[in-house]
């Protein structure tokens, strides 16, 4: 069961941020649900992509999550990733432009997407951005197993 914001809800659950920052932001609490909802939708959609290995579609799906507004998390980057790696799209401009989308967004990117991220140079053997890659895990402490 949800707690209402501030009311003992936990900030690291992703629906509970959406609500508590829709209402400071200015938003009602009706559109951060929808806001939610709608991040969870297209989440769910690129975990299935990912599990597939469709990198394609979830490209295309990722286009079009940010063409409706919707600001992709941590778990939609890692998700990408994952289906870059599983499906071979792992060309080094590909992945850092996904890099950079993720970095200009603000995502507060924990482990899991930089190990996805780190999979795929090291599927595409590109070890120049895998070494600056690591670099930044160890400058921001990414804990590396």
């Amino acid at each position: 069961m949800r707690s209402e914001p501030g009311k003992g809800a936990s900030l690291a659950d992703p629906w509970e941020r959406a609500l508590t920052f829709g209402v400071i932001n200015g938003g009602g609490i009706q559109d951060a649900r929808k806001r939610a909802l709608n991040l969870r939708r297209f989440n769910d959609q690129l975990k299935a992509l990912a599990d597939e290995g469709a990198a394609e579609k979830a490209l295309a799906l990722f286009n079009r999550m940010r063409s409706t507004g919707t600001k992709p998390d941590a778990e939609s980057f890692t998700n990408l990733f994952r289906s870059c790696k599983k499906g071979w799209r792992v060309e080094s401009a590909l992945l850092a432009s996904i890099y950079k989308c993720m970095d200009s967004s603000g995502v507060d990117a924990g482990a899991p997407v930089y190990h996805e991220l780190m999979s795929c140079y090291g599927r595409g053997g590109h070890w120049k951005p895998a070494d600056a890659l690591l670099e930044t895990m160890l400058r921001k402490k990414i804990p590396l197993d």
